[in-house]
């Protein structure tokens, strides 16, 4: 998904439909300890950072909050 031309909205919808489907299945049956979700957090901001999708130094409670909240840049 990341390493496709897409831009990044395209990008970030094609994530939220996929990969969060596949997490959200997980939860509902796995019981998740506050370490394995912040570990599988830092990883992914990590995947994104390495293919440009999340800069290092931005914000991260920005990540989560709703574009409309925070500004278009």
């Amino acid at each position: 998904m990341l390493k496709s031309k897409l831009n990044g909205k395209n990008k970030i919808q094609v994530i939220k439909t996929w990969a969060v489907a596949v997490i959200r299945y997980g939860a509902g049956i796995i019981k998740w300890t506050d370490n394995e979700l912040r570990t599988l957090d830092r990883e992914t901001r990590k995947i994104l950072t390495i293919y440009g999708a999340f800069h290092p130094k931005r914000s991260v409670d920005r990540f989560y909050l709703a574009r409309r909240k925070v500004g278009a840049d």
